[in-house]
């Protein structure tokens, strides 16, 4: 395949994300990252905001009684789950112990991106994306990185407080503002 040199400005905080994703491995260099959006543009991803709650059995697992208390999935197998870095999308959920009180807010919950062939929901494994204080994601949290969970995967979020994995959570509300992308 011939290459063709181009130059164009790019705003500064794409680049500063595609950096951060040369840093931490997922593109081999600027040039690479461009031509994997393309090739995404071309490949074609009709995307639709949804707000996925815990009636929509389609893309959730909640396993209250398990170190991951919660299980995002794309659903069938030509879809993929897009969270972008804006304030319109996020998360939002309450969590209660077994006896009904509320998680203190300080209680971190760590979110990772994993195989669902190699899930285990007894502990963290995969690509680790960032940790949160329950307090954000019960006024909507927003992540730092736009997350995005393809087919075959699943987000997956842990508490890492050993106290209410042994006890257990309930999953009082719960909202995920996404993208629910289907391939055309």
């Amino acid at each position: 395949m011939v290459k063709i040199k181009v130059s164009h400005t790019i705003d500064e905080d794409l680049i500063k994300r595609v950096d951060y994703d040369i840093a931490t491995r997922r593109f081999a260099s600027r040039s690479h990252a461009i031509e994997y959006a393309l090739e995404q543009l071309f490949m074609g991803w009709d995307c639709r905001k949804k707000i996925i709650t815990e009636e929509d059995n389609d893309h959730f697992k909640i396993e209250a009684t398990k170190s991951a208390f919660i299980v995002l999935l794309p659903g069938a197998i030509t879809n993929r789950i897009k969270i972008p870095v804006t304030g319109e999308y996020g998360m939002e959920l309450t969590l209660k112990d077994t006896n009904g009180n509320d998680l203190p807010d300080r209680e971190i919950i760590t979110i990772w991106r994993q195989k669902q062939h190699l899930f285990d929901n007894s502990s963290p494994s995969g690509e680790w994306l960032e940790d949160c204080a329950y307090g954000e994601l019960k006024r909507k949290f927003t992540p730092r990185n736009e997350i995005i969970v393809s087919p075959y995967e699943l987000l997956a979020l842990y508490i890492k407080g050993n106290e209410y994995i042994k006890k257990g959570i309930r999953v009082e509300n719960i909202r995920f503002i996404v993208d629910l992308c289907t391939k055309r």
